[in-house]
């Protein structure tokens, strides 16, 4: 894993997505110091929650050190159920992770946003992401117009799902056209399979 990690880092790529971590402490360390430095990072990490996941990181046998786990933007935390006698993967919270407003504390913060509501079956929006605040800002849009990138983005996946275009190709497929033509790739729609109600219930703006 190590050896692939780093072949991957010499081709310059612009997303690093490593399948899982365990306890290799050269390759957390290393895959960690790719986000540091400006790569997009995408991996898996068994642990109850997203506490016990910073837990184990901080501590041995990875001992990530503060600098390096504040990099990460997002934990999102799921886990296997019996649904209709079928096992499902369900995500059961989202939480951001954020700098330390303590000068004197290097351990990251970490806020739940989303948490999933089992007796709804609803995944419900607990807090206003600070993350999304950050990348309006870093972009330069209004309130409107970020609402507006979520719901075009929420209509694509929403669309893949219904009509069960779920595996790697056509996912990878639909995420780069729409990255470069997004209205043409919006148009391809067909509005008449897509569920009419939401999924997610806010709470607070």
């Amino acid at each position: 894993m190590y050896g692939l990690l780093s072949e991957a880092l010499h081709q310059r790529p612009t997303h690093v997505i490593v399948g899982e971590l365990r306890t290799d402490p050269e390759v957390v360390y290393t895959f960690f110091q790719a986000v540091g430095t400006g790569h997009a990072g995408f991996t898996t990490f068994h642990a109850d929650t997203a506490a016990d996941a910073l837990r184990r990181l901080r501590n041995d046998p990875l001992s990530i050190p503060d600098e390096l786990t504040t990099d990460r933007d997002v934990m999102v935390v799921q886990q296997l159920r019996e649904i209709d006698g079928d096992r499902r993967r369900t995500t059961r919270s989202l939480t951001e992770v954020r700098p330390n407003t303590d000068p004197n504390e290097t351990r990251p913060e970490l806020r739940d946003v989303f948490e999933y509501d089992p007796r709804a079956d609803t995944i419900e929006q607990m807090a206003r992401s600070e993350l999304l605040a950050d990348i309006a800002a870093e972009y330069g849009w209004t309130d409107e117009e970020l609402r507006k990138k979520l719901r075009q983005r929420r209509h694509i996946l929403t669309h893949l799902v219904a009509t069960d275009n779920v595996d790697y190709e056509p996912v990878v497929d639909w995420l780069f056209q729409f990255a470069s033509r997004p209205e043409q790739v919006l148009g391809r729609i067909d509005e008449s399979k897509l569920p009419a109600t939401e999924r997610i219930r806010v709470r607070h703006d």
